[in-house]
């Protein structure tokens, strides 16, 4: 199955398969579909990571440099070859609701650079890591 630009499998994004839906700009969200920068310690102790959800099927990626592609830490599904975790049992200290991503013109998550730079902003406000 191929990722759409959204970060999800096509046949699961409700972005791809339904763009008339409506959205949330409280939240970040369109119904079901979150995304977030998120600092859970226990997954890289030195970053806030990317997150989207829809519904029970979700991703977390480091993004690492602006010039790789991101590395998908943990994501849901019986055949995911990352990190198995409960993601409910993730202990997330830090979850930034981020609209950039919600819309069909949002920003791909192959934008390494960008999200790089969104990071480490979000590193820099909450004191993270190890350079301000």
């Amino acid at each position: 199955m191929s990722e759409c630009r959204h970060g999800m499998n096509e046949a699961d994004c409700d972005h791809c398969t339904a763009p008339g839906r409506a959205s949330s700009a409280a939240t970040g969200s369109r119904t079901g579909h979150t995304f977030a920068l998120i600092y859970a310690p226990s997954l890289n102790p030195e970053t806030f990571l990317h997150l989207n959800r829809q519904g029970d099927s979700w991703k977390i990626r480091h993004y690492s440099s602006p010039h790789r592609p991101a590395t998908e830490l943990a994501q849901s599904g019986e055949k995911s070859t990352r990190i198995v975790l409960d993601l409910a049992q993730l202990v997330i200290e830090h979850e930034l609701p981020y609209e950039h991503s919600r819309k069909p013109t949002g920003v791909s998550v192959d934008d390494t650079r960008y999200w790089f730079d969104e990071i480490a902003k979000a590193n820099a406000r909450h004191g993270i890591g190890g350079e301000s």
